[in-house]
């Protein structure tokens, strides 16, 4: 009865979800795009602006090309580098803080999805001058958003062009998944050259992660035809050209593959929303301080084996489309093949197999978190109920 009744309320949702009219995401995607930033500004009629980033991106100085556009156009700009991986409720107040107080005009966002995703809340918190906590809801309702440039470092998130960000509770050791509509950035700048030098572990981690978001995407329950078409466009371009980045990262064209092929996964993901694997990836995050990206590589390949019954045709579907389907396996066969694929990158990239953090005391919680998140907010293809969820849980404990 509680599933029956899961499944209704899903349906509800994504014909909430199918109302959406979402502001474009103007994408600019070229190899030194980071260069025309000051230019965009300035055109877009914008004077004074609030940079937000991480110390490790300033420290690498990746911000130079982008910092010398700026000051060519005669725009002045505060740094705030503070941003820290699953970024913290405080980030997001000292960044709120210093915009008003340097009465700035816009945001650009210049890193990861951490990132991009404090940014957007703060660009939200700026102009409402509401707590962050206030958005924690499943219908946020978000009123306004400041102006937002993004410049992704990373071809992982896609929160560059996506209506969500993850802002973590420190003190009540909790994810906050925001999502509304306003929170779709105004312009993402993807330039391959400021991903040459990733580290490996970070290209594998982050790759994965857009790959997370395109099947999930596809294989959920809110499809559209438009978000099945990004789906697919990423996948492509994922597996032919994630392996390429990371063994050799000075590989321009592949890079450039990633960050498009990512940003498609963004928009895959955007409306159709993720699953199982977000809910999960997100508890080993709050709770262990994994990141990310590397907690959904390691979950996605379990979650699909699990799902399987309900998702196999979908799969197999997905595989037709790319080009990579058997004719001669049946959808089953060209399915599992699939998650054997994924399992196979997985190896070559170097990412665990299992969750080697996950503590026993800890299984309740995360069930219970997990599935309160994916069966409220998510289309999810199996519902799960609290046991199942402990027993899965345990399936990806080393």
């Amino acid at each position: 009865m509680v599933k029956m009744i899961l499944k209704i309320y899903q349906q509800i949702l994504r014909m909430y979800v199918y109302t959406f009219r979402i502001k474009e995401t103007k994408i600019l995607h070229e190899s030194g795009s980071s260069k025309k930033v000051g230019s965009i500004l300035k055109r877009d009629g914008f004077n004074n602006v609030l940079i937000i980033t991480d110390n490790t991106i300033k420290k690498l100085g990746l911000l130079s090309n982008m910092i010398e556009s700026i000051k060519k156009e005669k725009i002045k700009y505060t740094i705030y580098s503070e941003v820290v991986p699953n970024p913290l409720i405080k980030n997001v107040e000292d960044a709120k803080q210093i915009y008003l107080d340097k009465k700035c005009e816009a945001i650009i966002a210049f890193g990861g999805g951490s990132v991009i995703d404090c940014a957007k809340i703060v660009g939200v918190v700026a102009l409402t001058g509401k707590k962050v906590q206030r958005y924690d809801h499943m219908i946020p309702l978000i009123p306004k958003m400041t102006r937002l440039y993004t410049v992704p470092t990373t071809a992982g998130t896609g929160s560059e062009v996506t209506i969500s960000a993850v802002i973590s509770d420190e003190k009540n050791h909790k994810k906050m998944s925001i999502t509304d509509k306003m929170l779709a950035p105004d312009y993402a700048i993807l330039d391959p050259e400021l991903m040459v030098g990733l580290p490996k572990e970070i290209t594998a981690a982050t790759g994965i992660d857009a790959l997370t978001h395109a099947v999930e995407a596809y294989v959920g329950n809110w499809k559209f035809k438009v978000t099945d078409a990004y789906a697919v466009k990423a996948v492509k371009k994922i597996l032919d050209n994630l392996e390429n980045a990371y063994k050799d990262g000075k590989d321009i064209n592949a890079r450039s593959e990633m960050a498009i092929g990512a940003t498609y996964g963004g928009y895959a993901f955007r409306t159709a929303g993720v699953g199982y694997v977000h809910a999960i990836a997100h508890r080993l995050s709050e709770l262990y301080r994994v990141p990310h990206g590397l907690a959904n590589a390691i979950v996605l390949p379990h979650v699909l084996r699990y799902s399987f019954d309900k998702i196999y045709i979908k799969l197999a579907d997905l595989c037709e489309k790319i080009g990579i389907a058997e004719k001669v396996k049946s959808k089953k066969e060209v399915a599992m093949s699939f998650i054997e694929r994924i399992e196979k990158l997985n190896e070559n990239l170097a990412i665990p197999k299992f969750v080697e953090q996950i503590k026993d005391k800890h299984i309740d919680m995360i069930a219970k978190r997990a599935i309160n998140e994916a069966n409220s907010t998510y289309p999810v293809p199996y519902i799960m109920n609290r046991k199942e969820m402990e027993r899965f849980i345990r399936t990806i404990m080393k």
